[in-house]
């Protein structure tokens, strides 16, 4: 029962450290809600049968102070706090200003960012799926380039041959960003979306020293396999790079998400053997308790031994 405790304590403790707004979205995206019924009421509170202290009509516009219980907003109502069922809202997501004033995004950071938000959350089911998909394709994606680089092999004459490392490296790389993205997750955002931490950063934040570290690795790890190729197969490297490329794109992804995977489960590892030695270390108390008994019980038979033979 104490591991079982002390298991969901575990569980606990890692949903609010790794990153506690882990389940929003990035803090330049902010819900609006407009009214799609004729009228709804407002009530004074978040409970059914609370008093009614106003109402709102279709098209008017609720920002939203704070949800409640997921049915339930509460919004600045005519001076005070009102609540309005979310059932009888449609919500939007728009820019909040404050946070991207200076923020201009391209398609692919747009891209690039969404995916993040909507797809790196250990929480959802999805995760898991894509995380296995990305496995699946990316043993594959490898098998297929060992058998493209003994085609390409077979027609040169190399006194030493090495299968192309590149999709274990960015694997590598992705675990890095990783370890960053899982407690860090609104910082990273913003450093690589508002402060942008791609040339030599400017402010003393380790964070983004950290982030442009991994990223000049990838950079240069990335333009040394492709020199690789180009020097062992001429023109013809230019199918590997291509192919390889790809395939790294593959394997950057499962070590994003298989980084999270391993940080979470060493932490339930680490706890498990805490727990383990607690438990280990109850038991030998108790071992050597029954032993004392047991030699107590021993010495007392031969006490009582001797008094008979005098007897």
């Amino acid at each position: 029962m104490k591991l079982i405790f002390l298991s969901f304590a575990v569980l606990c403790l890692l949903i609010f450290t790794t990153s506690c707004n882990y389940f929003k979205r990035s803090n330049d995206t902010k819900a609006i809600y407009t009214v799609r019924l004729d009228k709804i009421d407002v009530k004074q509170n978040r409970d059914p049968g609370s008093k009614i202290i106003g109402s709102v009509y279709k098209g008017d516009t609720i920002i939203p102070t704070k949800a409640w219980n997921l049915y339930y907003i509460a919004f600045d109502y005519k001076g005070t706090t009102g609540f309005v069922n979310v059932r009888f809202l449609n919500s939007h997501i728009i820019p909040n200003m404050d946070r991207v004033s200076n923020m201009q995004l391209s398609g692919v950071e747009t891209l690039f960012r969404d995916y993040l938000n909507d797809y790196v959350n250990w929480r959802m089911g999805r995760f898991w799926f894509i995380m296995l998909i990305l496995i699946i394709s990316s043993y594959i994606l490898i098998k297929l380039g060992r058998k493209l680089e003994d085609y390409m092999y077979y027609n040169f004459d190399f006194d030493e041959f090495n299968y192309n490392k590149l999709p274990y490296f960015s694997a590598i790389i992705g675990g890095l960003y990783s370890i960053a993205y899982v407690f860090f997750r609104e910082n990273v955002l913003q450093a690589m979306f508002v402060t942008k931490f791609y040339w030599i950063p400017s402010d003393d934040s380790w964070l983004h020293w950290y982030l442009w570290m991994v990223s000049l690795m990838g950079v240069i790890g990335l333009l040394y396999f492709w020199i690789k190729d180009f020097l062992h197969y001429g023109y013809r490297g230019i199918i590997t790079v291509l192919y390889f490329t790809f395939t790294a794109i593959i394997t950057f992804n499962v070590g994003l998400l298989g980084g999270i995977v391993a940080i979470l489960f060493v932490g339930v590892w680490i706890i498990g053997s805490m727990t383990k030695g607690i438990r280990f270390g109850t038991g030998s108390t108790s071992n050597s308790s029954n032993k004392k008994t047991a030699e107590e019980k021993l010495e007392y038979f031969y006490e009582q031994k001797e008094r008979d033979s005098k007897d």
